[in-house]
């Protein structure tokens, strides 16, 4: 992925670009000096990648709770990170574009209903319906390439967070950034945070 241009999706809506805390990119996403751009009747989505992992109560301490709607969890294991960073080191040498994810190929959890209401414990939901998941899938037909690669994706994603334990909790989690939304000034509260490796704009919408 060319990190100078934007992506779009098929609506014509910018897409969130995440960036790994574990790699040193050439170059990062810097969409927060952009909200002087944005007039004040807008609404939007913003990316957060933090600099470092974070438990889930660790980052409701870190930013505005009200404005998290989504949360990155760190879903690669020690040999994955490793490969990942040889194939970044490789394109570096190549002049390759690096290896950033898009907001539909990263994994995480809501902390907002499908109605904006705030979820308490969002975690403890997603492990549920993670759980649940796993339970179905030996009712599910595999006779799509899509299908089986979500199944493929679930099992791996599960296993790393299971770890050698029987049951995961909460506290495996690790948190490698957000998605807040809000307004301008509602924005303005997250700007020049340390923690924070990259901000990558998503949907602008009229607030009202």
């Amino acid at each position: 992925m060319d990190m100078n241009k934007t992506p779009y999706n098929e609506l014509g809506q910018r897409k969130m670009q995440f960036y790994y805390p574990f790699i040193s990119y050439r170059k990062y996403k810097d969409d927060i000096r952009l909200l002087d751009e944005i007039g004040n009747d807008k609404y939007m989505e913003m990316a957060l990648s933090f600099a470092k992992l974070y438990s889930v109560e660790e980052v409701k301490k870190m930013i505005p709770e009200h404005l998290i709607t989504w949360y990155w969890i760190e879903d690669l294991n020690t040999e994955e990170k490793k490969e990942l960073e040889k194939v970044n080191y490789e394109n570096r040498a190549q002049d390759i574009p690096e290896e950033i994810k898009m907001e539909d190929h990263v994994y995480g959890f809501k902390a907002i209903t499908s109605d904006g209401i705030k979820v308490d414990n969002p975690e403890f939901w997603f492990l549920q319906s993670l759980k649940k998941g796993m339970k179905l899938i030996d009712n599910t037909s595999t006779n799509s390439f899509e299908t089986e690669n979500a199944i493929v994706e679930m099992k791996r994603v599960y296993q790393y967070l299971q770890g050698e334990h029987k049951e995961i909790s909460p506290n495996a989690l690790r948190i490698q950034g957000v998605v807040v939304t809000g307004d301008k000034e509602d924005l303005r509260a997250i700007k020049d945070l340390p923690f924070i490796k990259a901000t990558s704009l998503g949907v602008i919408t009229d607030k009202y």
